[in-house]
């Protein structure tokens, strides 16, 4: 979403590894994976939005799949 902030998320598996990757829902084109870890207590650190930034500059969407 436009403006959403990087954030912070739970309720993954403990030590899980992910592959998040981002969607540009106006050119309908996937972006590179980049490789996330959670930890011990399941929570896990988005990475910055497309262009390294912390706030969202257009809509995005993104998908996590498990490693």
């Amino acid at each position: 979403e436009n403006g959403a902030e990087r954030s912070r998320t739970t309720g993954w598996r403990p030590g899980g590894r992910y592959a998040l990757t981002w969607f540009d829902p106006r050119a309908g084109r996937w972006g590179e994976q980049v490789e996330l870890r959670a930890d011990r207590s399941g929570a896990m650190e988005l990475p910055p939005f497309p262009g390294g930034r912390e706030v969202a500059a257009t809509d995005w969407a993104a998908k996590i799949t498990a490693r």
